[in-house]
């Protein structure tokens, strides 16, 4: 929404919109770029597809977009998707005597079988003053689930022990955060348990035994849990320090025994353990599991529940094979029935301590147990809608078309959702795009019909090419390394005088003195560089051509030279037209030398004939001022006489 103008009355307090900041979510999946080669299987494989960004070199990850399931480890061929594990942390502090307490998954069972009991030596050896089952926080866990249900008797009720499938609720489908349970998963359960019922461990930091990368995530946004552990990094670190756990004493947990939520790890272990309390709840309930189901399945959930059709309770993961082959476990490359085999026989073994005389099992035992630690709210979570992390647009469809021309698809028959491009739709390859995060270049047929266009160019360039070379008055020649002739042009052949060159040696054109020019020119394309030159070529018939030559270096594919071609002009016009232009120069510098002569003889005439003229008026002059001198006597002698006559005539009147 674009603000308002400054000058406009600013709204009500009440009609304003309060638009949530983007929440930054703790970084999960790390990429080592240098190992990424922009194949796309990560995006594959991602449910969420528009958390990665594909536009660049290589592939980078939006954390707040992420749901942080893992799937792009496994799929990730070349190591360049990591999961980010605080286990070298936690080694670290427990060496500098950092007082710390673990809780350990129910799926360690089947990662460690047989010395799962053994591991919790290990870790009590390395300083660890307390171990705590996970599968007594998911007895915890159906409790709270249980409670819930009778109290609020919820239409539906999504299973949340799945972080992943909590943060695909929270930022891509909101409208379903109301039917996430609001308890905590069976690990936070765990956790709160120790830190009320266990009160000298609960400023100790939490070692979490972990299957999952996106617990990380969970922890860190609940505030609970300071390691996050894989037991993939567990299993490396033993086998890196040839450390054997056959070698240290079996080491039961802290807590009191679960009962079958040990299964709890496994597709469908919530609902087994719910029958416990409420039977009948998994007739009315559904079970689903993996990518491939479940995220399909939320999205068609909200028209189920709108049209009253879904389950009571939803148990979902993320994991195929539930959390038992999470991404940090080491069971993703074995079968269900020995995963499961491990996981049933700890099953079979834990019931025990609750079989009564006749084999039975203690259900008032078991519920007073579990009551026993279980207090209405301490294990309560609110839990938020992320929408506003969710900054993914959805173009219109004309520019959905636009994008599609940009891709080289014109018409439904180019839409080939092959996902080589990682989205499954041209549709999505055309979102990503348009928000920016990948570019047609990645389209698998893009880059077919980019090598088709340009085989075409390429084509129709050697055509024009050829055809400039057959009409062109210049010659063309090539040759190989050994200076033999291997192709020409007609003008070429003109050139030459022989309609024959092909296979003929060019210094054989050459007299010895321009076969010494072709050799220094000839060295200087053996370095590679160009050259210009004159050249004079002679015909069999005797004929001298002169020629200028523009040599060029020839390579193959290989960039290696396989000789040279040159573009050959006849250039006898060009001499014979300046050879003209220096006889006409001459003659008329002859005329100009001649007609200089004539001018400067003229010249002179005129500068004598100046002189008399100057001395002609300068005599005229002299003849005038003397006659003025003349006449000046005169007139004075005239006055004198008339002065004498006057006088004369006065003394006679007197």
């Amino acid at each position: 929404q674009k603000p308002e103008a400054k000058s406009q009355k600013p709204k009500a307090k009440s009609q304003k919109l309060k638009v949530k900041k983007m929440k930054e979510l703790p970084k999960v999946i790390e990429v080592d770029k240098e190992k990424c080669v922009n194949c796309h299987a990560c995006i594959t494989v991602c449910p969420v597809k528009f958390c990665n960004d594909g536009s660049g070199d290589y592939v980078t990850v939006n954390q707040n977009l992420c749901i942080a399931c893992g799937s792009c480890l496994e799929a990730c061929t070349h190591e360049a998707r990591l999961y980010i594990d605080d286990f070298d942390n936690f080694i670290n502090d427990i060496k500098n005597n950092e007082k710390i307490v673990a809780i350990s998954a129910p799926s360690v069972a089947a990662n460690f079988p047989g010395t799962y009991l053994q591991l919790n030596g290990w870790l009590a050896s390395l300083g660890v003053e307390a171990i705590f089952d996970v599968s007594f926080g998911a007895e915890l866990t159906v409790k709270s689930y249980v409670e819930y249900i009778e109290e609020k008797k919820p239409q539906t009720a999504i299973a949340s022990p799945c972080p992943a499938i909590v943060s695909y609720i929270t930022i891509y489908q909101p409208e379903l955060v109301k039917y996430l349970v609001p308890y905590d998963s069976p690990m936070l359960h765990i956790v709160r348990m120790l830190k009320k019922y266990y009160p000298k461990y609960k400023d100790h930091k939490i070692a979490v035994l972990s299957p999952c990368t996106a617990k990380k995530r969970e922890f860190e946004l609940v505030g609970i849990g300071d390691y996050n552990i894989g037991f993939i990094s567990i299993a490396q670190y033993l086998q890196e320090n040839n450390i054997n756990l056959t070698d240290f004493p079996a080491k039961d947990f802290d807590n009191p025994s679960a009962e079958r939520a040990v299964l709890f790890s496994s597709p469908g272990g919530l609902l087994e353990t719910a029958e416990r309390w409420k039977p009948g709840v998994k007739s009315i309930s559904r079970k689903i599991e993996s990518v491939a189901n479940i995220y399909p399945y939320l999205d068609k959930l909200p028209k189920m529940i709108e049209e009253q059709k879904s389950p009571l309770i939803i148990d979902c993961l993320n994991c195929e094979n539930g959390c038992n082959a999470g991404p940090l476990t080491l069971n993703k490359e074995k079968s269900i029935d020995e995963i499961e085999y491990w996981i049933n026989l700890r099953n079979k073994e834990i019931q025990k301590n609750y079989k009564k005389e006749d084999n039975k099992n203690d259900i008032k035992l078991i519920e007073e147990t579990i009551n026993a630690f279980w207090t209405p709210y301490i294990y309560r979570r609110k839990i938020e809608s992320l929408a506003q992390n969710n900054n993914i647009k959805t173009p219109p469809d004309s520019v959905i078309s636009e994008i599609f021309i940009q891709m080289h698809k014109y018409s439904e028959d180019d839409l080939y959702n092959c996902s080589s491009c990682g989205y499954g739709s041209c549709k999505d390859m055309a979102k990503a795009i348009y928000n920016e995060l990948n570019r047609p270049e990645n389209c698998h047929f893009y880059l077919s019909k980019e090598t088709e266009i340009s085989n075409k160019k390429v084509i129709k360039s050697q055509k024009r090419f050829s055809n400039i070379l057959s009409t062109s008055v210049e010659g063309y020649m090539e040759t190989d390394n050994d200076e033999i002739i291997t192709e020409v042009n007609d003008s070429m052949k003109k050139i030459l005088g022989t309609d024959e060159p092909i296979g003929k040696l060019f210094c054989d054109f050459l007299d010895k003195g321009n076969q010494e020019i072709l050799k220094k020119q000839s060295k200087l394309r053996q370095k590679n560089k160009k050259s210009i030159y004159q050249i004079t070529i002679t015909q069999s018939s005797g004929k001298k051509i002169p020629c200028k030559i523009s040599g060029t270096p020839l390579f193959n594919e290989e960039k290696e030279k396989i000789g040279s071609f040159a573009m050959v002009t006849d250039i006898s016009d060009l001499i014979k037209t300046q050879n003209e232009l220096i006889k006409l120069n001459d003659d008329l510098e002859n005329k100009v030398q001649i007609r200089t002569a004539k001018l400067t003889n003229a010249l002179e005439e005129i500068r004598a004939t100046n002189e008399l003229l100057e001395l002609s008026q300068q005599e005229i002059s002299r003849q005038r001022d003397k006659a003025n001198n003349q006449r000046d006597k005169i007139h004075n002698q005239s006055k004198k006489i008339r002065h004498s006559i006057e006088y004369a005539r006065l003394f006679y009147l007197l």
